[in-house]
């Protein structure tokens, strides 16, 4: 686009994210690649994770962009059926930059009506855009664009701003003195951690069990296949990831004891696996419907960061939602306070 190269933007383009043509590895070698980055990239999020604050804000508003930017790749793949059209360049580039101000405007403590301004002003300018061409036909607005960019800044900006606001409900409870309930959480070995640390460290936890149950679970006993849109995945595979999830959540439990009791646990555990298993097939049909096997090939040996984060996109309000209602039905805050403390919904 000439526009994107008077402005020197280039580098915001899908295509740089775009799937490389596949170099022949030696078997060793591929898999020392693929070990690699996940090390950096989990040791990364987890040290982002501990700091908290804008560290991690950045973390996630990061991820949020380059969700953004593959999420462009899948609404202008050459390969979608026709008619399908995707919003203009330069709104394309606003979505993609107004994700990451949404997560950077909830780390900053901006949170009510963000997502809902946002979407409107990219409408808005979608609709002036069209206004202003001289061709009748480029004047008409698809509803695909209007899809797209909408669900875009849902998907890609303010789903992934609930990972920044688990990690701040700590500072935002009535009271920070150490305890099991509120401020910060005493461990079975008597350390303090803070409780938005807890409260965002258990579903990643979860997930990642689920992820390796579901995998075990799949290899060893995998015969009943669970949907088509992803081939791979079965019944058996489904079950051992639930099962690993519930596990971890009563682990994590067992040495925080909180939440308090187990069943708040095991409603945790399965609320993650259940957000993360759908949040992995809504990924896998946007993937199939664009006709690529990755998102991307940002991170060697894995594919696309939507590869690597599509099970923690949906989970981030689910569980924040669910402490939402922990703090309500098992301790007795009010609703009222909750909302205020929490930062609304």
């Amino acid at each position: 686009d000439a526009l994107d190269a008077s402005l020197g933007i280039r580098w915001m383009h899908p295509d740089a994210v775009a799937v490389a043509p596949p170099r022949k590895r030696g078997k060793w070698t591929g898999l020392a690649v693929r070990v690699g980055a996940g090390v950096l990239l989990l040791s990364v999020g987890i040290s982002c994770l501990a700091f908290g604050g804008w560290a991690y804000g950045l973390w996630v508003s990061t991820i949020s962009y380059f969700c953004a930017v593959e999420f462009e790749g899948f609404i202008t793949s050459q390969t979608l059926p026709k008619g399908l059209k995707a919003p203009p360049g330069v709104l394309r580039r606003a979505l993609t930059a107004t994700c990451v101000g949404i997560n950077l405007a909830t780390t900053a403590g901006v949170r009510q009506g963000v997502f809902e301004s946002a979407a409107f002003v990219l409408l808005a300018a979608l609709l002036v855009r069209r206004s202003s061409k001289s061709n009748a036909k480029k004047r008409r607005v698809r509803l695909t664009e209007m899809t797209s960019l909408v669900f875009g800044l849902f998907y890609c900006g303010y789903l992934p701003s609930f990972w920044i606001r688990l990690r701040e409900i700590g500072a935002m409870l009535p009271t920070a003195a150490a305890s099991s309930h509120f401020g910060s959480v005493l461990d079975a070995a008597g350390n303090v951690w803070p409780v938005g640390l807890v409260a965002t460290l258990s579903p990643i936890l979860c997930i990642v069990a689920a992820d390796t149950g579901a995998y075990l679970g799949g290899k060893l006993l995998g015969a009943t296949p669970l949907t088509s849109i992803s081939p791979k995945k079965t019944w058996e595979g489904a079950w051992a990831g639930l099962a690993a999830s519930c596990g971890a959540s009563l682990l994590l439990q067992n040495f925080f004891a909180w939440p308090h009791q187990p069943v708040w646990s095991l409603g945790l555990g399965v609320g993650v696996f259940v957000a993360s298993l759908f949040g992995d097939l809504i990924q896998s049909s946007m993937k199939r419907e664009a006709g690529v096997k990755d998102s991307g090939s940002i991170i060697p040996g894995h594919g696309g960061i939507l590869d690597r984060f599509d099970s923690y996109v949906f989970t981030g309000a689910l569980v924040y939602f669910f402490w939402y209602w922990y703090f309500y039905a098992a301790k007795g805050l009010k609703l009222s306070q909750l909302f205020v403390a929490m930062g609304g919904l």
